[in-house]
This record gives structure tokens, C-alpha cells and sequence, in this order.
């Protein structure tokens, strides 16, 4: 893969979130550095980056988001919020012989997206309650 300006600035943006961008997401906080970036070219540097193993591609409910972190973990999406957060790998296991039995797939990799409602959204869910029942 050539190098590009507009890839390394946009991995660099990348590197610098925790939260899982969507391409919508990157492509805005690219606009300020370079305004004459289109959307098209974020896609396909980010779909690069992704296809040469160098930043995760997440799909999750609703659109792809994107990691620059590459160790072995897991993503845990809240069902109100949409957020994406860091799940650490191994806090659950999964019986690879019995998939493999049941499915007949040789297994080459495990990627889990769990799906929850996050402990801010709890936070407001009980709010709301509390605020109804006065």
C-alpha cells in the first residue's frame, strides 16, 4: 500500500479515539484538517486500512465503526445509545469443538459483538423511571 497523506491523517485521527468512530464520524473531524476530502476517499482509505489488517472494521447494528486498537478484544454495543465500547478478550469462552461439530465449519478466528445497555444509559433509564413515578 502506497503512502497517502489523506490515510495517514486519517489513521492518526483513528488512533487518537476510544470510542469506535463511525466513517461519518472521521470523515467530519478530517473536513477541518483537509476540507477538500470527500467521503468516498474516507471509505476507501479506511476499507484499506482495514483490508491490509492494520485498523479493525466493527459491524455492528446499524453501521460499521472502526478500531485502531489490533490486540485480541471484544466490543460490547449498547441496544439504546448505539456506542461501541471495549470488551477484554477471554471474560467468556466458547466451545470451538462443539461449533465446529454442529456447524462442520473449521474455525479460523472468533469475533464476538455483544450487545447491552451501557452503565450511562442505565443512569438515564433510571432517571426517567424515577421521574415518572413522582
Amino acid at each position: 500500500m502506497r503512502y497517502s497523506k489523506q490515510r495517514a491523517l486519517l489513521f492518526d485521527l483513528l488512533k487518537a479515539h476510544h470510542d469506535h468512530p463511525t466513517a461519518d464520524t472521521l470523515y467530519h473531524e478530517l473536513c477541518e484538517i483537509l476540507p477538500s476530502v470527500s467521503l468516498g476517499t474516507v471509505y476507501r482509505n479506511l476499507n484499506q486500512l482495514a483490508d491490509h489488517g492494520e485498523i479493525l472494521r466493527i459491524g455492528t447494528k446499524g453501521c460499521e465503526r472502526y478500531d485502531a486498537q489490533l490486540c485480541p478484544h471484544d466490543h460490547i454495543q449498547c441496544t439504546i445509545c448505539g456506542g461501541v465500547f471495549d470488551c477484554p478478550h477471554g471474560l467468556y469462552t466458547i466451545d470451538n469443538e462443539a461449533v465446529c461439530a454442529a456447524t462442520g465449519f473449521q474455525l479460523t478466528a472468533s469475533k464476538m459483538i455483544l450487545s447491552g445497555v451501557c452503565p450511562d444509559c442505565q443512569k438515564h433509564l433510571s432517571e426517567s423511571a424515577e421521574a415518572v413515578s413522582k
